[in-house]
């Protein structure tokens, strides 16, 4: 079963090459990995490892053993690559791990909780999801105004802002 893993950023402690099914984090990554999916095999994780260069790819963590992360590489969409020892690793609430959280419940609505913040995940569509979060309200003059970086090498974020009262005045980013 998916398991979300937040607080997973690290580095990898020995090179990867493009076709490894296993990698190797810093301790302190390993340590936050191992307590999301534990060791027995039965959760997995997604995580997105990023080289000095624009080289991104997001991986499925589907056990540890013996202290090393077991991968199915080239994820949503990616491709396996070679990655140096230091390559920042991090989790990721990636496509696949929305997926993962539909399959699971049917595809019903899925609230995830990440200490105060709850985000809502519905399909409404085969590959269409809507996702809500509660953001704080910023105010210019006149205006709400959001800000939203992020995305997976050149796939950005998109997101439904509402500016004005219920059912007006939605744009799309």
């Amino acid at each position: 079963m998916f398991k979300p893993a937040h607080r997973v950023d690290g580095f990898l402690l020995t090179a990867l090459t493009a076709d490894a099914n296993t990698l190797k984090l810093d301790s302190a990554a390993m340590a936050v990995l191992e307590q999301a999916i534990g060791t027995d095999g039965t959760d997995h994780t997604y995580l997105l490892i990023s080289g000095a260069s624009t080289a991104k790819e997001v991986v499925k963590v589907t056990s540890i053993q013996d202290g090393v992360a077991v991968i199915e590489r080239g994820q949503d969409g990616t491709s396996g690559l070679p990655f140096p020892a230091t390559a920042r690793v991090s989790y990721i609430l990636s496509a696949g791990a929305i997926q993962d959280l539909m399959d699971a419940h049917a595809g019903m609505a899925v609230t995830i909780t990440a200490g105060n913040q709850k985000t809502l995940v519905e399909k409404v569509g085969t590959n269409n999801y809507t996702i809500s979060a509660l953001v704080p309200d910023i105010y210019s003059s006149s205006y709400n105004v959001l800000s939203v970086q992020g995305g997976v090498g050149t796939d950005p974020y998109y997101l439904s802002i509402n500016t004005g009262a219920l059912g007006c005045c939605s744009d799309t980013y």
